[in-house]
């Protein structure tokens, strides 16, 4: 063996720029691996960051290899007759704000959650509280919670900021709530404010969490969302040529 090494040391001397250039594409190679092999272990391959998160489900509309985002009107029927996973809960990605904080403006993240979504993933804010249904109503109350992986990035202590005010935007908000890092993923908001309702239904562009009861299994969930096809047409929430109204996947899935 040291033999072959002393041969091929030998040969690279002979072409140093040939084997500077294989050297540097092989550390390029290795380190772009590396990178995806680190995005793809966060996103998809680690479990999601909250107490027995294989109990998370995500229900959708349509059948679970073609799920479809869902509308207010579809959660508040989930609501009253889902038993299987509870409590089901709402969110929607935001469109991005600019965040006044500690002397400090950037743009952040947001997210829309309804007052049970921190139940539904099982986690609560390290300090202070999270929404509350007096937070979450059809014109939502000005409020707050921040992910502290933000708040440990302009340098402020998370405890201290709970009563705060902040500005999105132009508008005052108090912060109620800041989540620990542990409890959240690479790609979460930094900034979750109340969803509110909608009166008229809207449009189907909300994802719906909730966590299994009890001994329920993803199969029992599935199978309590096949038995609403009929009352989902009936109160027109699903087309009468529709076959399957909702079907749930774990989370992580």
């Amino acid at each position: 063996m040291r033999q072959d090494i002393e041969f091929a040391v030998r040969q690279m001397m002979r072409q140093p720029g040939l084997s500077l250039a294989a050297i540097l594409t092989l550390g390029l190679g290795l380190g772009a691996s590396l990178a995806v092999f680190t995005l793809v272990n966060a996103v998809l391959l680690r479990p999601l960051p909250y107490p027995d998160s294989e109990r998370v489900m995500a229900i959708g509309r349509g059948a679970a290899q073609n799920r479809q985002s869902i509308s207010h009107r579809d959660v508040d029927f989930l609501r009253e007759h889902v038993r299987t996973c509870g409590p089901i809960a709402a969110a929607v990605g935001g469109s991005g704000v600019n965040v006044s904080l500690s002397d400090t403006t950037s743009y952040q993240q947001d997210r829309l959650v309804s007052h049970q979504f921190f139940a539904a993933l099982g986690i609560q804010p390290q300090w202070g509280r999270g929404f509350t249904a007096e937070d979450d109503t059809d014109v939502p109350a000005p409020v707050v919670v921040l992910n502290e992986r933000f708040v440990r990035q302009i340098g402020v202590e998370p405890a201290s900021l709970v009563g705060r005010e902040i500005k999105l935007g132009e508008r005052p908000h108090t912060i109620v709530g800041v989540l620990a890092a542990a409890h959240t993923r690479p790609s979460d908001a930094d900034v979750f404010r109340p969803l509110g309702g909608d009166p008229r239904g809207g449009g189907q562009n909300l994802t719906a969490l909730c966590r299994l009861s009890g001994g329920a299994s993803v199969a029992s969930l599935n199978a309590e969302l096949g038995s609403l096809l009929e009352e989902g047409r009936r109160q027109k929430l699903v087309g009468a040529r529709e076959a399957v109204a909702y079907s749930a996947v774990t989370r992580h899935d």
